[in-house]
């Protein structure tokens, strides 16, 4: 589906945008890194207030995951906390990641379960690492690069030319190499071939190419571009989050394997592996529920009678 062009008024909404971020940074750097939380929560406060759709998205998603469980004034609660949140995950990513180096990543970043990595990479066909816009998922970029990994990550423009070159270069600074979505399988398939780390976020709503996979009980329309490669290249696929701690840092939990069977049906096994993908990030999430991105209208697409048959589709991140 071809995305439609851009509003006239989108321009404008980028300069505010960018501009208030520059406000905000600005005013974070000159305070004691204690007293950046409470930035980030008036940050996140004020975003529930302004951003009316993100609001509406955000505790429609909750309510149907958590709406026979939570009264709405404890939704609304929640709501508040995931904007708080995710305010606070884009100061740590212009003001901590750039400059997260050395013995210093391992002073804010923890990684559990690594022998998993570390037996895939010894079968000597990459790793096709999973996870969600979970937690402060940037933080995983630099603790991989300390450990040695390589890491190749597909990424989504953002709409803003001018604030996508700001957070490439944040990316790019701290060693990850970026595959553009629309040109993303070769590069994909030669990363693994030199088994390196190929790194997919699978938790966004795919309008194109997607699968219908249930997530939290609805079908969600799924990329299955992890899986497809993984049955094409005998990578193991294997789940990461990275979780914020009360402490204030961050711990990466890298999980087993998906179980990959396949059967000679590449349709039914992709379902079956993007299933699993889906069940892990679901069970992560459950553990924290305001650290997943909420906001982001995962259920908007849904299955029609009429629905033409999936193609697969190049898997996205960022």
């Amino acid at each position: 589906m071809k995305q439609p062009p851009p509003r006239k008024t989108k321009p404008l909404e980028w300069w505010l945008t960018r501009n208030v971020l520059r406000l905000v940074l600005g005013l974070a750097r000159r305070l004691p890194t204690r007293a950046r939380p409470a930035v980030a929560r008036a940050l996140g406060n004020a975003c529930f207030r302004l951003m009316r759709r993100y609001r509406r998205v955000a505790l429609k998603n909750l309510s149907h995951v958590y709406g026979r469980e939570r009264s709405p004034a404890e939704l609304e609660s929640l709501t508040r906390e995931v904007f708080a949140h995710l305010a606070l995950n884009l100061m740590e990513f212009f003001l901590v990641i750039p400059g997260l180096r050395g013995k210093r990543v391992t002073e804010v970043v923890r990684m559990e379960g690594q022998e998993h990595f570390e037996t895939a990479f010894r079968a000597g066909k990459g790793v096709v690492m999973v996870t969600g816009h979970y937690g402060n998922w940037e933080m995983m970029g630099p603790y991989f690069a300390q450990a040695g990994y390589q890491v190749n990550a597909i990424s989504r423009d953002a709409d803003d030319p001018i604030m996508n070159e700001m957070i490439e270069s944040v990316r790019r600074g701290r060693g990850d190499r970026l595959i553009d979505r629309s040109h993303a399988l070769r590069p994909a398939l030669e990363c693994l071939r030199r088994n390196e780390m190929l790194c997919i976020l699978a938790d966004q709503n795919t309008v194109e190419g997607g699968m219908f996979v249930d997530f939290f009980g609805k079908p969600a329309s799924t990329a299955p571009g992890a899986a497809f490669i993984a049955l094409k290249t005998g990578a193991a696929i294997i789940p990461a989050y990275c979780e914020r701690q009360s402490d204030g840092r961050h711990l990466i939990r890298v999980c087993p394997p998906i179980e990959i069977v396949p059967t000679g049906d590449r349709n039914a096994d992709a379902r079956r592996i993007m299933s699993l993908i889906n069940e892990s990030l679901e069970a992560q999430i459950r553990r924290e529920p305001s650290q997943w991105m909420w906001i982001h209208d995962r259920w908007k697409l849904q299955p029609t009678a009429a629905r033409p048959a999936p193609r697969p589709a190049a898997p996205v991140t960022g």
